[in-house]
């Protein structure tokens, strides 16, 4: 079965009791969390990951990410344009109107009414009343997107991978206006981009295909800090200096100061890892 990984030293196997793919973790608080995957599978644990057990959320789609604004108010996003609420620690779930049939690959929000979503595309939604109507935003793409992080409800950031064709894959936009306006910024990296996350307004990583790259003036510029081999979906900083990133086959690096610098953590049992928190 896939083995979710609670955050901590050392990692420590958990038992999912599922053999289904495994793609997106938010904790609320300490104990409490949620993970959601392939074909409607969604967990939750309410002891830190000791036991994790099955919730139905009425449907079969891939449910590609999940973000929790309380510890019983949460959302999850999926394939076909998939949005769903619940206010009830996931005991039950309500379906959004996305208005798109595009896959919705990653959900953040930035305070307990305004969330964003990013998809296949190029598909960005925003709502300002807690998920009861979605506003389509101009990302100036058609591109698949894949990561959104918001320091606040005005600032942010949203990542993605455009065609191989094209030669530069690397998505950066950022936001100062609510997702009025997502303005490109230099990505210094060619490679698809997966994973955004910042630890303040103006210093933040964002993780791709063997690469992360950093700024610490809100994307005006970046620079390279970390080149593997290995393909890196998610990034996680538990503090202003302590930062995690994961992915295929099981590998974590770590930085120790901030994002500058990056270093191989542990391989995991092999298996490719989407997100951590």
């Amino acid at each position: 079965p896939w083995s979710p990984l609670a955050l901590g030293q050392p990692w420590t196997p958990q038992v999912s009791g599922t053999d289904k793919g495994l793609f997106s973790v938010h904790f609320p608080d300490p104990y409490t969390g949620y993970i959601c995957g392939e074909a409607g599978m969604l967990l939750k644990t309410s002891n830190a990951g000791k036991e994790w057990v099955q919730l139905d959320p009425g449907v079969s789609n891939w449910l590609m990410s999940t973000h929790f604004t309380g510890r019983d108010t949460g959302y999850i996003c999926g394939d076909k344009g998939l949005l769903m609420k619940t206010v009830n620690g996931g005991n039950t779930w309500s379906t959004l109107t996305s208005n798109t049939s595009n896959a919705l690959n990653s959900i953040f929000f930035s305070s307990v009414n305004t969330g964003f979503v990013v998809g296949n595309g190029g598909t960005v939604l925003k709502t300002t009343d807690a998920g009861s109507t979605w506003v389509p935003q101009s990302a100036g793409t058609t591109e698949p997107l894949y990561g959104i992080f918001m320091s606040d409800d005005s600032n942010g950031h949203i990542v993605g991978t455009a065609d191989f064709h094209t030669g530069n894959q690397a998505i950066v936009k950022a936001t100062t206006d609510g997702g009025l306006l997502w303005k490109s910024q230099p990505a210094v990296t060619k490679k698809g981009l997966s994973s955004v996350f910042f630890v303040s307004k103006d210093a933040g990583c964002v993780a791709g295909n063997g690469v992360i790259i950093r700024t610490v003036n809100s994307g005006t510029s970046w620079q390279v800090v970390y080149s593997g081999s290995i393909n890196l979906n998610a990034l996680f900083f538990p503090d202003a200096d302590t930062g995690y990133s994961c992915g295929a086959g099981g590998e974590i690096v770590k930085s120790s100061d901030g994002g500058k610098t990056w270093d191989p953590d542990i391989t995991a049992n092999g298996l490719d890892l989407y997100d951590l928190h």
